[in-house]
């Protein structure tokens, strides 16, 4: 009697509870063979990647019923090649494809290699998704930072030719107000898309209406201040040197 192995393809950046129901399911039918999308295939579907394959295969090397994890080319965005890797690699065992509670045969564009080369099919793999890792990743993005006078959310960071640059949001509750500060690194750039900014820029005093904007340059003592009655928002964008929060300078 072949030796069954069942194909699980994905990302999986990063692994989450949906991706375990996935697995310990797989596991009923035979031994697991990973298909680990690249880093570029997550760019394509994404926009970036969390964690980088090696990272990726490390953990799911390690996953209970896990026998291998194999690299493939993914450049027509499905997994046909990598299942045909697998066919080669174990010959002597029964091949399944695995599939999530969010695929069908209809949805599947391996069915057709599947069908053609003697590959079963199993869908509905781990049950109905209840987790995606981007909805993980953009609740981790956009994880507020509260602090006495609202919070702040930052975005994505870059690396553009040696410099660095942020991306952020502060809301300010009303009649509240930041440190009076600097920076040492980093320029900013504010944009007001809600309410009335009151900026002390060096020991002087503006007002900046909704959708208006302002810029600090380095070593410029700062404070942003909401005077008004409803939330002040403003988008940030630091670039210099360094955009980290340790480089602060508070009166």
């Amino acid at each position: 009697m072949k030796k069954e192995i069942v194909i699980l393809s994905g990302g999986f950046d990063p692994i989450h509870s949906g991706h375990i129901s996935m697995f310990e399911e797989a596991r009923q039918y035979g031994e697991i063979v990973v298909l680990l999308n690249s880093d570029e295939w997550l760019i394509r579907k994404k926009g970036s990647f969390f964690m980088d394959w090696n990272d990726r295969e490390s953990v799911a090397r390690n996953i209970t019923g896990v026998i291998d994890v194999l690299h493939f080319n993914d450049d027509d965005g499905t997994a046909v090649q990598g299942i045909m890797d697998v066919t080669k690699k174990y010959p002597n065992h029964k091949i399944s494809f695995g599939n999530g509670g969010d695929r069908t045969k209809q949805t599947t564009p391996e069915t057709k290699f599947c069908s053609e080369n003697n590959v079963n099919e199993i869908f509905n793999v781990g049950g109905g998704k209840t987790q995606s890792s981007s909805n993980i990743l953009d609740k981790w993005r956009d994880s507020p930072m509260p602090r006495p006078w609202g919070e702040w959310h930052s975005y994505r960071e870059f690396d553009i030719d040696n410099n660095k640059a942020k991306l952020k949001s502060l809301i300010v509750k009303p009649g509240q107000r930041l440190s009076y500060q600097k920076h040492n690194n980093r320029n900013e750039h504010w944009f007001v898309i809600k309410g009335k900014a009151t900026i002390v820029l060096n020991d002087k005093e503006h007002v900046i209406d909704t959708f208006n904007h302002f810029d600090i340059a380095v070593g410029e003592w700062h404070q942003l201040i909401n005077n008004g009655n409803e939330e002040l928002i403003v988008v940030e964008v630091q670039y210099g040197k360094e955009c980290i929060e340790e480089d602060i300078e508070r009166k």
